[in-house]
């Protein structure tokens, strides 16, 4: 029931990169070429008021892979913490492990647990001595290993049988249950980051008062909403119902009191319908006969939702078998998440295609006019979904052994001429059609878009 709550002093800010690519070499991706565009990358620097700084040190918080690096960087961390109990020696070094090796563990050690989310971390004890142990550990191992340094304002150990632990929004707290004698965790809405969240919502509720037409009042409301259930949706696994009813007390009242000083008094009542009746997100809204505020618009009702028409679940245990790149974790994602299987379909050309093609571009291309790279035989497959597995010329449905990509104008640049829009799926036989050098008029009547594609390689 104790808990130690870390807080990284400007995590991403501090990232050390010679570290980063060691980890990473570490993990098994040895590609120097790869390692050394990550590694350019990090030090590209900061353009601010026409100005570049150096980056010496850190990753961008908005960058695409910030949150894959930083992920990266704190994976060893985690194993540390792992070996302090799942990952100790007795697994390996007796018989039977899984029973007595475990047995073991647990009776000459602590446990421990611990869950991350990028740099927010929080590590459960047992006691509070195991706890500032641990911490100290923690402490080396960041000062040390990763060149990083933990917050003395913001890392602390708390007891959650007299004080809640803040992780993620939530304070969670270890309460005794209610006709059992046993103590289970408790997580409610951390009331500073709600409230932060609830002062947007009533903002833009106030603005309804400013608003000049009823498509403006739409507009606002669905903007209201989407804030709403984007709210409610994460705190949805916490005991959050009664709060979510007194923040729609709130939202209401300010939204009553835009709508007194737009209209006047009386106008509200005539705006509340059930929320049955509503056109505006029918799913959320069935079933539901509280009256709620709603405006007209070209005969569809536009209503404002609730954050208590979101039901509390409870937050289940995550299954770490649960991965898109096996089959068992494809098959256990599905049944959690009641979704059918997608089917594996294989791509449209065969390894021997792309090998041949390979080989022609090594053998055969200059430098100058290397057309099948990587991105070409990406985009295949893309222009062969968009045109709807058709030839683009005479409308052929397309197998495997009958078709070919055609660049529509191969005099564009490189990093041009391999995009979807330049690519077109054709038949074997229209595409010896357009690369032949004289045609019969015939041919160009029956197909006239044969003779478009031939003008756009200026045959």
């Amino acid at each position: 029931y104790v808990a130690i709550e870390g807080d990284i002093k400007s995590f991403f800010d501090h990232i050390n990169h010679n570290k980063l690519v060691e980890i990473m070499w570490n993990m098994g991706i040895k590609d120097k070429r790869f390692l050394t565009i990550i590694k350019k990358m990090l030090k590209a620097g900061v353009l601010e008021d026409n100005q570049l700084f150096p980056t010496e040190l850190g990753t961008p918080q908005g960058g695409i892979i910030s949150p894959l690096l930083a992920n990266i960087y704190l994976n060893n961390f985690d194993w540390m913490i792992a070996k302090e109990f799942e990952e100790h020696y007795a697994r390996y070094t007796v018989k039977h492990a899984f029973s007595t090796g475990l047995r073991k563990v647990v009776r000459k050690h602590k446990k421990c647990f611990l869950v991350r989310y990028a740099d927010d971390w929080i590590i459960l004890c047992e006691d509070k001595v195991q706890a500032r142990t641990l911490l100290t550990k923690i402490n080396k191992y960041y000062k040390h290993i990763l060149k990083l340094e933990l917050s003395k304002e913001k890392t602390f150990i708390t007891d959650m049988r007299e004080k809640p632990a803040q992780f993620l929004g939530f304070d969670i707290r270890a309460e005794k249950m209610r006709l059992k004698n046993r103590i289970a965790g408790k997580a409610i809405p951390n009331k500073k980051k709600l409230n932060s969240k609830m002062r947007e919502i009533l903002r833009d509720t106030y603005n309804v008062r400013k608003t000049t037409s009823s498509h403006d009042v739409a507009a606002q409301i669905e903007l209201i909403n989407t804030k709403i259930i984007g709210i409610s949706n994460y705190f949805r696994i916490g005991n959050s119902a009664r709060i979510f009813v007194r923040c729609d007390d709130k939202i209401r009242y300010t939204f009553y009191k835009s709508i007194k000083n737009k209209h006047g008094g009386g106008v509200f009542e005539k705006m509340l319908t059930p929320a049955e009746n509503l056109d505006n997100r029918k799913d959320r809204h069935k079933g539901h006969k509280t009256k709620v505020p709603f405006v007209e618009v070209d005969g569809v009702k536009i209503g404002l939702t609730k954050m208590s028409f979101t039901p509390s679940t409870k937050a289940l245990l995550y299954n770490y078998d649960t991965t898109p790149y096996t089959q068992i974790g494809r098959t256990i994602y599905s049944r959690r998440h009641g979704k059918v299987d997608k089917k594996m379909r294989p791509t449209i050309y065969s390894n021997d295609q792309i090998n041949q093609m390979v080989l022609y571009q090594m053998l055969r291309q200059t430098k100058n006019k290397r057309l099948y790279n990587f991105e070409y035989i990406l985009n295949r497959d893309y222009a062969y979904n968009r045109d709807k597995g058709k030839c683009r010329i005479c409308k052929t449905g397309l197998i495997p052994t009958n078709i070919h990509c055609h660049h529509v104008n191969n005099r564009l640049p490189l990093e041009k001429i391999n995009k979807l829009s330049n690519l077109a799926t054709l038949c074997i036989r229209c595409h010896k059609l357009i690369h032949q050098k004289d045609l019969e008029d015939s041919i160009l009547y029956k197909l006239p878009k044969l003779k478009k594609y031939r003008e756009l390689l200026h045959i």
